[in-house]
């Protein structure tokens, strides 16, 4: 067993377009993309343990596609390794039971820009760990519609500081325990929820010891974190 498909150090500029990419390796993603810069894929399935594992590379977008983690610990999309920019547009992801639909691991840098984009299933919706100074994270119209596991997280931010504007994302599986879990951010974040919907919206479902999380769509405007529910 293999990757279905790697992209390596030396090249880029490839275009992946209404393809499907399949890897049955328990621990290898279906797409590798390493060290490669300036990457699309376009209208296209991919699913493995983890669906794309985007290491150290640049530029990379996804467009129209379809990604799904068969590993129970697996993502359906993996940032790391210190890349830079990244812009997922009208896809769906799916995350093994105790995996992330996206999981943007640390040190990555540059634009993060997620526009109208389905998660369908895992632990995490999202799991964002402590990004570089230089990075900035955008998330327009973004749909949790699960099933998630039970006792989810739609967005997780494992640290750092972040300074947001996440609008448009609908909170709809009832799975979920948390929308969001900022409990790790530091004092100096600042994220501010615009358009939220969904039966899980509000500051009620919240984990934000430091009050760092705004709805200001939301009646009332800033409520403490529900002290029964867990980070995790």
């Amino acid at each position: 067993a293999s990757y279905g498909l790697q992209l390596l150090a030396g090249g880029g500029n490839h275009t992946i377009s209404q393809s499907t990419i399949i890897s049955n390796a328990a621990a290898l993603p279906a797409l590798y993309i390493l060290g490669s810069s300036s990457n699309t894929v376009v209208n296209s399935y991919i699913q493995g343990s983890t669906a794309v594992y985007v290491n150290g590379s640049v530029g990379t977008m996804i467009r129209g596609s379809v990604l799904v983690a068969t590993n129970t610990f697996g993502n359906a999309l993996q940032l790391d390794g210190g890349s830079l920019n990244l812009t997922l547009t009208t896809d769906t992801f799916t995350g093994g039971s105790q995996g992330a639909g996206i999981y943007l691991d640390k040190n990555n840098l540059g634009a993060i820009s997620l526009t109208s984009n389905t998660i369908m299933g895992g632990r995490w919706g999202m799991f964002i760990a402590a990004q570089q100074a230089a990075a900035t994270l955008s998330i327009s119209s973004m749909v949790l519609s699960g099933p998630l596991t039970a006792g989810a997280t739609g967005i997780y931010l494992a640290g750092g500081t972040f300074v947001s504007t996440l609008s448009y994302v609908a909170f709809n599986d009832a799975n979920l325990a948390v929308n969001i879990g900022a409990g790790a951010l530091n004092a100096a974040s600042r994220l501010t929820m615009r358009a939220d919907t969904g039966i899980r919206t509000g500051p009620i479902y919240e984990i934000d010891p430091l009050n760092v999380v705004y709805w200001p769509d939301n009646a009332p405007n800033q409520a403490p974190s529900n002290p029964l529910i867990s980070a995790s």
